[in-house]
């Protein structure tokens, strides 16, 4: 009669475990190709179940485990030894189901890949094939196998043959362009570490671009004394794409737009190489090498610029040829950037992206990021994304938009059961009434983000709520013309309450939002000493989290509070840097700043104004920079001609 199944796994593991102590075993390698050799003798008597597997292995452990308690020293001892052995083949068994499913994975890809039907229809098998959310994802080394399998499959025509290979060649080229890369990944960085990260005016790629420039073939002798001239040697399309990021007056898309042929096997390089630095970029600032709060935001930063990045070559190639499918390739990477970046712990549900993308970074990723979002059904990274959009295209004035992003978020988020995104969305409805304000409706919101923050003990949350209903509150009081004290003394409450929860939980965008609307609320009282107090606070504190527009909106109050009480100097240097900072987002408070600063002007005097801006332009070019100073008198020109 045969053993029950259950047995076979217990001998299997036993037998392991005696030729393990008996040290046949001296490495996890050779008794992982032991425990492949005994798995192997086992499918040809049941079907094995992994998962029976690993319960077995844990079973014995316990039984194990339970030894140690025996008075007996001897026993204990073998019982200790026995543990260690166990964990060995537990560690050896994990490694072989790891390759095991990695191997699976690659044949896979190869035959999928193998199947296509036409080389656009290959890239795109072999974008899903890399795709860095995959489980498992494929590693260096199964690349690697990946190149090799690839070019050992056999087909039934030339033309499949040739696509194999040139995707094979992509990978061994682009494998070879990243080890080049491997210690130049953070090279532009340490020149000065303050700089770190992928804003507008940094420039890696130059940095790049030069590490991998093709070597240069030697001139040969050719008789006579002369010599024949090398070669040209073409550009990788890695370096060319560099080179045009590098350039400011250059755009990716226009270049996509006009992009010339290029081979399959150069777009698999590029997305080898793409891939490479930003995974290296990433686990850099993820351990927060410069300063905790400085890493999470770079990574934000990378994640962001990378995925727009791809999808302005997306846009340049549908520009030039709507239906191509190369383009259609790089919209499927920048959605898998995006969804690797909704998966991590930091990801902005408040804010705070706005210093990682100035100027021309943040509009075109605002412009563009919804395109490929459309293309994918409800899941909690796409209710992630859609929130950062709201946000966003709040801060840019554009209300319609954020509500629904912000409606279409909270309902998937709320499918999902993603009760953090959910909860962000409320407040975020809520902020975004206040922004048009209709008070009434966001009190309602903020309300119920509160009942549910504090249901779910979300504190990041309930922090948010509390300064968007004590806000609510005091310009809802003040739209009514109803100057209770009471009523204010309430919704001052529900802010500092806010603001105690937010120091506690060390959170500076939270911080900011809380000072920010307290000093609003405080200018609106005439309590403008108290006012300045918090929206200096505010203001380093949102310098702090990186977020741009709250920078620019403490700026703006700051001046307004300063006007109030007569310090024009204040007001200007204030005004001033509010004006460039909302201008740089294209938030339509820039006009509030600039009809500020157009009415002082008009009170002291042109002359006066003009000799105020010069004593505060050190000051005002440490906020805003030099570009920024010399900007001011074209947008306050700009302004006046509205």
């Amino acid at each position: 009669m045969s053993s029950p199944p259950q047995d076979r796994y217990y001998q299997l593991i036993d037998n392991l475990l005696t030729a393990y102590l008996k040290g046949k075993f001296p490495s996890i390698p050779l008794l992982e190709q032991a425990l492949a050799a005994e798995l192997e003798r086992l499918k040809s008597e049941v079907a094995v179940d992994a998962k029976y597997l690993q319960h077995c292995l844990s079973d014995r452990k316990q039984s194990l485990q339970s030894q140690l308690s025996n008075p007996d020293t001897t026993a204990q001892a073998k019982a200790e030894r026995s543990l260690r052995g166990l964990s060995a083949i537990q560690k050896a068994w994990q490694q072989l189901a790891q390759e095991t499913q990695a191997n699976n994975a690659i044949a896979d890809a190869v035959t999928h890949l193998g199947q296509a039907e036409d080389t656009d229809q290959a890239l795109l098998r072999f974008v899903q094939a890399v795709d860095p959310n995959r489980n498992p994802a494929l590693t260096p080394q199964d690349l690697k196998q990946l190149a090799a399998a690839l070019k050992q499959k056999k087909q039934t025509s030339r033309v499949q043959a040739q696509r194999l290979e040139q995707l094979a060649t992509g990978l061994t080229q682009g494998l070879a362009t990243c080890a080049k890369l491997q210690v130049h990944v953070l090279g532009w960085i340490f020149d000065d570490p303050k700089k770190a990260g992928l804003n507008l005016g940094d420039n890696p790629w130059d940095y790049w671009a030069r590490k991998i420039v093709p070597v240069a073939q030697p001139t040969q002798t050719i008789g006579f004394g002369l010599t024949s001239a090398p070669p040209v040697v073409k550009p990788s399309l890695p370096q060319t794409v560099f080179q045009v990021l590098s350039k400011p007056n250059r755009s990716v898309q226009q270049w996509a737009s006009q992009l010339s042929t290029y081979r399959l096997q150069d777009w698999v390089e590029l997305l080898m190489v793409m891939q490479f630095l930003q995974r290296g970029l990433v686990s850099w600032f993820d351990q927060q090498a410069f300063d905790p709060k400085v890493g999470p935001k770079q990574s934000i930063s990378t994640y962001l610029t990378f995925a727009n990045i791809w999808l302005a070559i997306a846009t340049g190639m549908q520009a030039r040829a709507p239906q191509d499918s190369l383009g259609e390739a790089c919209f499927q990477i920048t959605l898998q950037t995006l969804r690797s970046f909704a998966k991590q712990s930091y990801f902005p549900l408040y804010g705070g992206i706005f210093a990682a993308f100035d100027g021309g970074y943040l509009r075109t990723t605002l412009d563009y990021l919804d395109v490929p979002l459309q293309q994918v059904e409800g899941t909690q990274e796409k209710a992630r994304i859609l929130t950062l959009l709201g946000y966003s295209q709040r801060a840019m004035g554009q209300y319609d938009q954020a509500f629904k992003f912000h409606q279409d978020a909270l309902d998937i988020a709320r499918a999902a059961e993603d009760r953090a995104c959910e909860i962000a969305n409320l407040n975020h409805l809520s902020r975004t009434h206040i922004a048009q304000k209709d008070y009434a409706q966001a009190i309602n919101f903020a309300q119920r983000a509160l009942m549910m923050s504090r249901e779910r003990g979300e504190r990041l949350g309930q922090a948010n709520a509390l300064a968007n209903l004590g806000f609510a509150q005091v310009f809802a009081a003040q739209q009514l013309e109803r100057a209770e004290s009471d009523h204010y003394a309430i919704a001052i409450s529900y802010l500092q309450q806010g603001l105690e929860l937010a120091e506690k939980l060390d959170d500076y965008l939270s911080q900011a939002l809380c000072h920010s609307s307290l000093g609003s609320a405080y200018l609106v009282l005439s309590q403008s000493q108290d006012a300045i107090y918090h929206l200096e606070a505010g203001l380093q504190a949102a310098h702090a989290s990186g977020d741009l527009y709250l920078r620019g909106l403490n700026c703006l109050n700051l001046a307004e509070a300063f006007y109030a009480i007569d310090q024009e100097n204040a007001a200007v240097y204030y005004g001033c840097s509010g004006l460039c900072l909302l201008n740089t987002i294209e938030s339509p408070d820039w006009t509030q700043a600039a009809g500020l600063l157009i009415v002082l002007k008009g009170k002291i005097g042109s002359e006066t104004f003009q000799d105020i801006l010069q004593q505060e332009r050190s000051r005002i070019e440490q906020a805003i920079g030099v570009d920024g100073y010399t900007q001011i008198p074209t947008l306050l020109e700009q302004y006046g001609q509205r």
